[in-house]
């Protein structure tokens, strides 16, 4: 789906927090969570899935078009726009219940597309993406236990008020939105069960899939990693080799391609980046992330002292 960008506004350093909390469990959260929500009774549930790791966490002023400056989280991912706008919207209402704009008809918290907006922004600040790391976008094997299926549903506690469930005074301190849940069977990855015999079933066949699968790509990654080494201890650096037709990435020493920019039909001949994963040690425990890098910051890499580990992706 190609890169996504999110921006979300908010108003004081504890809900920056919040916010920053909420993008981790976003980053933690299987890809299909066990919440379906909807948003009045009667209305069809939709279970809560995550989009790509949201990661490059920082914050912004955006001064126009508004009367004063307004601060925003900015972050980004790799595909599964529309997830991760679902996850936004379900968790900021239930965050953020007293951040309703009754006048505009939204939420003064919210995530949007913040496309176009660069010209736009101030004043940014990066944020450690270790603040919001959760296990990456690889799937590990607890993304299959069964988990009650929580469900969801968004009352105005006016209407709680009126049937008696909610007094005056708690609804006036609940803000727009009041959720109940309740359980109702149980949840593996997309699928609902009754009983959790059918569960547990499901579960194991898919968590035997995924271990068949992380076997063959760990040998694929090994061999594309030795692959990668060798090409450096060889001399030679990665390169994207862009023609009038194509854009691929090459293998060559800096004067294979210096011969190669002078070549008939060749555009471009620019150092290209890979897609590692790499863990460090991070205090008492390791930490994965998934980083687009240049040769030279490979070498980098592997010389740091809380490097546990570095390997091509794919």
């Amino acid at each position: 789906m190609g890169w996504q960008s999110y921006v979300i506004p908010y108003e004081t350093p504890e809900q920056l927090e919040m916010l920053l909390d909420l993008c981790r469990l976003h980053n933690s959260s299987p890809p299909e969570t066990n919440v379906f929500v909807r948003y009045h009774e009667g209305g069809e549930f939709q279970q809560i899935s995550t989009g790509e790791e949201l990661v490059q966490p920082c914050t912004a002023v955006v001064k126009r078009p508004y009367k004063r400056p307004r601060n925003f989280l900015l972050l980004g991912n790799g595909g599964g726009r529309g997830c991760t706008f679902g996850f936004f919207t379900y968790h900021l209402r239930r965050l953020f219940p007293q951040m309703w704009d009754a006048a505009n008809g939204g939420m003064r918290i919210d995530a949007y597309g913040y496309d176009g907006m660069e010209k736009r922004l101030h004043k940014k600040v990066a944020i450690p993406e270790a603040r919001i790391a959760g296990n990456g976008d690889r799937l590990v094997d607890s993304d299959y236990d069964v988990r009650p299926a929580l469900m969801v549903t968004q009352y105005h506690p006016r209407s709680l008020v009126q049937a008696g469930e909610m007094s005056e005074a708690e609804a006036a301190a609940a803000g727009a939105f009041v959720f109940k849940t309740a359980e109702d069977g149980f949840v593996v990855d997309d699928r609902r069960f009754a009983d959790r015999a059918g569960a547990e079933a499901y579960s194991t066949e898919k968590k035997n899939e995924l271990a068949q699968h992380q076997k063959k790509a760990k040998a694929r990654r090994a061999a594309s990693t030795k692959e990668y080494f060798d090409n450096r201890a060889a001399g030679k650096r990665r390169y994207r080799v862009v023609t009038r037709l194509s854009s691929r990435p090459q293998w060559c020493t800096p004067e294979e391609a210096d011969v190669k920019r002078s070549e008939e039909g060749v555009v471009s001949v620019e150092p290209a980046e890979s897609l590692f994963v790499v863990t460090r040690r991070v205090g008492d425990r390791e930490e994965q992330r998934t980083e687009h890098l240049g040769d030279d910051e490979v070498e980098a890499i592997q010389a740091a002292p809380d490097t546990v580990a570095i390997e091509l992706a794919y």
